[in-house]
């Protein structure tokens, strides 16, 4: 188990369909035991981004993605549900300065991924 992960005894029981035509028709399949600490991490995440967006131009998102490491079931990784809240028209935008950001995103991207949920020294 991984260290975001719910002891099973905190599961949740989920209802689960398997698709079985293209028009999107389905089958009801036996409930799961599922670990739900994912979306109320999500939640919880996006909950305190909002709280501290100063204005709503600015748009939020807050993504849970679960590696293959982490996945019980080892299917490779997964990405639950993101939630987020879509940014409004800013005519004041500097795209220079939005330009600058993406650079430095792509030349530190490891320093945005996998980020320990506590510090590890």
């Amino acid at each position: 188990m991984s260290d975001d992960g719910a002891p099973e005894h905190e599961w949740a029981e989920m209802m689960q369909v398997r698709v079985i035509d293209r028009s999107g028709r389905v089958e009801p399949m036996p409930p799961i035991m599922a670990d739900t600490l994912p979306i109320k991490l999500v939640d919880r995440a996006f909950g305190r981004l909002e709280s501290r967006r100063p204005f709503p131009e600015l748009g939020l998102g807050a993504a849970y993605i679960e590696t293959a490491a982490l996945n019980r079931e080892n299917k490779g990784p997964s990405v639950w549900t993101p939630t987020g809240a879509p940014a409004l028209f800013n005519s004041k935008v500097d795209y220079e300065l939005l330009r600058s950001v993406a650079a430095y995103f792509d030349r530190n991207v490891k320093s945005f991924l996998d980020t320990p949920a506590r510090d590890p020294e």
